[in-house]
């Protein structure tokens, strides 16, 4: 659901904040899925003992223009903590882009505002409003048409309660997905 997507990448970019801050990534404009593929791979590599010298910098060129173009603290990353924060900013702008489209998809009025950075503010101020609209019909419609069902005011019209609930029904029909369910 889009409401939990939302959440979920505003907490991820909570808890990036303060790495974000001491550390100041910095990742090139080269396409994100890449970086994120090639971030992976050398945080495997040096996770695993291997380092990136001269030879292997040699042969995995694309490795080394990453880290020529990345920054942390205004400097090349070296170690593997340097590249799961360039990775985990690159998670996270990834899931941004999601958000970003997926949101401008379903809301007409938010073409207006600019989501281009930090979209999971903008979404996240709707997304209460947003699961209250969903379970409208769960948690306003079926207590009162329960409760108008049960009491005894429905008795003392002119219809059995059979009509009064087929009336509900064809008004619904009428209203559309307002009453989904009914």
């Amino acid at each position: 659901m889009l409401t939990s997507f939302a959440r979920e990448v505003r907490e991820r970019a909570i808890a990036m904040e303060a790495e974000s801050v001491l550390l100041r990534p910095y990742l090139p404009t080269a396409p994100l899925k890449e970086q994120q593929q090639l971030l992976g791979e050398i945080i495997t590599s040096i996770s695993a003992g291997k380092g990136l010298g001269r030879l292997t910098l040699l042969i995995k060129r694309e490795w080394k223009k990453l880290i020529d173009e990345s920054r942390i603290e205004e400097r090349p990353p070296s170690t593997v903590e340097d590249f799961r924060c360039l990775k985990s900013l690159c998670d996270l702008e990834l899931q941004r882009h999601d958000l970003r489209s997926r949101w401008m998809a379903i809301s007409t009025t938010t073409a207006t505002v600019d989501m281009t950075y930090q979209p999971e503010l903008i979404a996240y101020q709707a997304t209460g409003s947003i699961d209250r609209a969903l379970s409208w019909h769960d948690a306003e419609w079926q207590p009162l048409k329960t409760e108008l069902m049960n009491t005894a005011w429905i008795g003392r019209l002119s219809r059995p309660a059979s009509l009064w609930h087929l009336a509900l029904t064809e008004s619904c029909k009428r209203l559309g997905n307002l009453c989904v369910g009914v």
